[in-house]
């Protein structure tokens, strides 16, 4: 027994004496300077609102606040940032009546929070006075955002105390899908997401690697071609005298050319088109008689697009031909389009199509309008322009 509490001892000491290190670091004062030095590493429990500081081993101690600096960094790894936020807490944890609403407090705070993430979400971490743990999300430059989850015991007065129990506030999952409205396929895992370090930033983490590959893939100037999958979808938005209708579903090879920066595309489109075609034509019986025709066949196109900008949401232009399968002479199309592309993968596109040269007894030129929609999926990088 006195051994144990011998050696507790020795550890509660030497965590004491831990917390008052002074390990080198350094803060980004308000004019953005940055100023190297020694903290005091107080190991906090409660997040602070200042920090000792001191130019080195000989020098003064200064207190510096979150009014004097933007950020601190300890040696270990730490970054904090200064923040002001409001947020909500039930000091007690306790519901006790049945006709009064829950006591949420709400608070104030300027403090050094801890970032747990970088990237295209931040994440923070914030510890109340009371030793509850607050985290924060902040998108690019925006005002950080308090992720709000309450849990709570309900007991009412009226009722035993056996029948009291426990209650959760997850308004933090609408809050993240909200910031992850680009990834859909992450909304399942956000609604069985826990309120902890560990979820949030496994979560987090992903969606983050997921923007900075989109970030990369917009102003990447690789010297090797990539290649990219993209199928399409597409149908007639007019009626012309000569075209009823048009459908097709295509899949296309994209050859991104190297040094483009993914802006300069040449691609090759294998699909199956159906078209409804009024033919005017001279019969024993009547001169430029309608025919209609329902033209279904193997299709292939190939042309070149070009993104205009380097951003996420870019408007793109292109132009092509068509060959189809198909027993008439005039299995020709040629076309020119525009649309929009988001991060280079999900694209909506308007093209004219026309025969070229090619009009029927009216004098009509066989053209229409269709719109499609298409997905990129990258396959690889194959080849090197050095």
């Amino acid at each position: 027994m006195k051994n144990t509490l011998t050696l507790l001892a020795i550890l509660i000491s030497f965590q004491l004496f831990a917390q008052g290190q002074f390990v080198k670091g350094y803060y980004v004062n308000r004019q953005a300077d940055t100023v190297r030095g020694l903290i005091k590493d107080g190991n906090w429990f409660v997040s602070p609102n200042k920090i000792i500081f001191k130019i080195n081993t000989q020098g003064s101690e200064q207190i510096i606040t979150t009014d004097q600096a933007n950020m601190f960094a300890l040696s270990n790894g730490e970054f904090y940032y200064a923040q002001s936020f409001s947020y909500t807490e039930i000091p007690d944890r306790v519901y006790t009546h049945p006709d009064e609403l829950l006591k949420f407090q709400s608070f104030k705070a300027k403090a050094f929070v801890r970032m747990l993430l970088k990237g295209s979400i931040n994440l923070y971490k914030y510890v109340s006075e009371n030793t509850v743990s607050h985290f924060l999300i902040q998108e690019g430059e925006a005002e950080p955002e308090v992720l709000v989850h309450q849990k709570y015991i309900v007991m009412y007065d009226s009722v035993p105390r056996s029948a009291a129990y426990e209650k959760e506030d997850h308004k933090y999952r609408i809050q993240l899908i909200k910031a992850m409205r680009t990834e859909a396929d992450l909304y399942k895992r956000i609604e069985t997401l826990g309120y902890s370090d560990a979820d949030l930033i496994k979560l987090i983490s992903l969606y983050n690697k997921r923007q900075s590959s989109a970030s990369e893939n917009l102003t990447n100037k690789t010297d090797k071609m990539q290649l990219y999958i993209r199928p399409r979808v597409a149908t007639s938005i007019n009626r012309s005298s000569n075209i009823n209708s048009y459908y097709g579903a295509f899949a296309a090879a994209d050859f991104v050319l190297p040094r483009s920066a993914n802006r300069w595309v040449l691609f090759a489109e294998a699909g199956y088109h159906s078209i409804s075609v009024n033919s005017y034509r001279t019969t024993f019986t009547a001169v430029d008689s309608l025919v209609k025709e329902q033209v279904n066949s193997f299709v292939i196109n190939a042309g070149a697009r070009a993104y205009l900008l380097k951003t996420k949401l870019t408007p793109f232009v292109s132009i092509g031909g068509t060959v189809y399968y198909s027993n008439r002479a005039d299995n020709r199309l040629y076309f020119f389009g525009t649309g929009f592309s988001f991060n280079r993968r999900l694209e909506l596109d308007v093209s004219y199509k026309f025969k070229p040269g090619l009009k029927d007894l009216k004098n009509n030129r066989y053209s229409f309008i269709d719109v499609s929609l298409a997905y990129r999926f990258p396959v690889s990088a194959f080849f090197s322009s050095k």
